[in-house]
């Protein structure tokens, strides 16, 4: 293990002179060789993350491999006491008892180290797609690539720092809410990261009476939160909007595997045009949720996907903005990027009753709190302009 801690180190320091590098020679006016030793930085950062993570699994198994030895132990001492005379009989008993608490101590071990190693897996493939993206970017001058190349180390940087603390709230999520048998859905890349999902669950676990959950994008979060509802006293219901029939499918089967159809609903709705404020926008076909839809108490926009256009996301709030409950959740994904975090802004800035209340890392969770006053009144969701 000290062996990979020297290693770890070694190649660390090496990113960091790689990105020093990088920065210098981009600000020197050679961007492509500049670009080169950042790419080679960050793909070292990645490498030196799962360096560290090797160094946690070996105590991981280390410790395994003890729970392992004594469960050996104990169910010799178990048996050699049950063959016995009938006086020791119930101190067999009990020694047997230990050796399944015992048993399931190393069971609940192995699933840490089946997750930390997914963990890890994601953590290597974020620092790639990091450094192609930089490697990709199309550059306009030392400004541009200077400005790139600080984003995706950012976003790197970001998770990094993340991952250890997104593990614990994964670990929680999953004894609180899934069975061991359960078909978990893959977070990170793409899809949410466990933090921004252990966070939309414990908003829905949260709700005072049934929960009414609306989400655009279905996904590994449809699953999760099928989970919270599945455990909660009062249940409640999830719709979850999706553009992609093949996606949404998808989602289908893998809410059915874990017998979680019947509290999440996933609704085909095409991008249609749709004017808000004399701007047009494509986005879902929101007719196909129920007219009698509860108040909603979390909000989840994770869609339509960017493709190049400015704030494709902002019509989540102006469309149900008149159906969302008091002190409703609303938790936008991706506000690592700039032009999320810009609808984040306007959505504060136009509606007096909306605040932020906490940052994600990769999402922002915002409050809806009303002034009773001036609470809008709620209209069908036909009557939202849809066209």
């Amino acid at each position: 293990m000290s062996r990979h801690r020297s290693i770890y180190r070694i190649v660390f320091v090496g990113a960091v002179v790689c990105l020093l590098v990088g920065g210098a020679t981009a600000a020197s006016g050679f961007v492509g060789w500049g670009l080169l030793a950042f790419s080679l930085g960050l793909v070292g950062l990645g490498g030196a993350s799962h360096l560290r993570h090797i160094v946690a699994l070996s105590g991981d198994r280390r410790l395994a491999a003890t729970v392992q030895a004594h469960t050996q132990t104990l169910s010799a001492i178990s048996a050699e006491l049950r063959s016995q005379s009938a006086s020791v009989a119930a101190l067999g008993q009990a020694i047997h008892a230990a050796d399944q608490r015992t048993d399931s101590s190393a069971a609940s071990v192995t699933a840490h180290l089946l997750d930390i190693a997914s963990a890890v897996r994601r953590a290597e493939k974020a620092a790639l797609d990091a450094a192609t993206a930089v490697g990709d970017e199309k550059v306009n001058g030392v400004d541009d690539a200077r400005k790139a190349a600080t984003e995706h180390a950012r976003a790197l940087r970001t998770l990094m720092e993340q991952l250890p603390s997104a593990l614990d709230e994964y670990a929680l999520m999953r004894s609180r809410l899934a069975e061991d048998a359960a078909t978990l859905p893959q977070l990170g890349g793409w899809a949410m990261t466990s933090g921004v999902v252990a966070a939309v669950t414990r908003e829905v676990l949260a709700v005072q009476g049934p929960a009414t959950i609306v989400e655009l994008g279905s996904g590994g979060s449809s699953t999760w939160i099928g989970f919270a509802l599945r455990a909660r006293s009062d249940r409640g219901h999830a719709w979850s909007l999706d553009h992609h029939p093949v996606f949404a499918e998808k989602t289908r089967s893998n809410l059915a595997s874990n017998g979680l159809d019947s509290f999440v609903t996933v609704l085909d709705a095409p991008l249609v045009p749709i004017t808000l404020q004399q701007d047009e926008h494509e986005w879902y076909d929101h007719s196909v949720l129920p007219q009698d839809l509860p108040p909603i108490n979390v909000l989840l926009v994770d869609g339509p996907p960017g493709r190049g256009r400015k704030q494709v996301r902002y019509p989540a709030l102006p469309v149900f903005l008149s159906r969302l409950a008091p002190h409703a959740a609303i938790i936008l994904d991706d506000t690592s990027r700039q032009v999320e975090r810009e609808t984040v802004q306007r959505w504060v800035e136009e509606n007096p009753g909306l605040s932020i209340e906490a940052d994600l890392g990769r999402a922002t969770l915002l409050r809806w709190t009303p002034e009773p006053a001036g609470q809008p009144r709620r209209a069908p969701l036909r009557d939202q302009g849809t066209s």
